[in-house]
């Protein structure tokens, strides 16, 4: 039976966000979660001493986290200022483009009339 008192069990795991963990603890951000999560004894087997468990913390902020998110934006800006450079370097060479041909059409209106002449 689900009610029956002799068969409670308390619950073995806890939460495993750290968020969830400072909610349920009343943490502050500064304080480590890693030592609030739930750990769980495992016996150990012929005569070894007992192991002691806990949960992969999610989405816990650490400083490889930090260093990761860092550099990911980096490359992206200096991804971002190569492209813009390579742009404006395109346009350059198009508007010289531009002018040889606008030159070079005047240059033969003028031939063309000087012809006529």
């Amino acid at each position: 039976m689900l009610t029956d008192p002799e068969s409670y069990r308390p619950n073995m795991r806890g939460p495993k966000r750290a968020n969830n963990i400072r909610a349920v603890w009343g943490l502050s951000k500064d304080d480590d979660v890693r030592q609030y999560v739930a750990h769980r004894t495992i016996p150990g087997k012929d005569g070894k001493p007992d192991q002691v468990k806990a949960p992969k913390i999610q989405r816990l902020v650490t400083p490889e986290s930090k260093a990761h998110k860092a550099r990911r934006q980096a490359l992206k800006k200096k991804r971002h200022e190569k492209s813009m450079a390579e742009a404006a370097e395109y346009q350059k060479l198009l508007e010289q483009k531009r002018q040889n041909e606008q030159a070079e059409r005047l240059s033969k209106k003028k031939a063309a009339s000087e012809r006529e002449v």
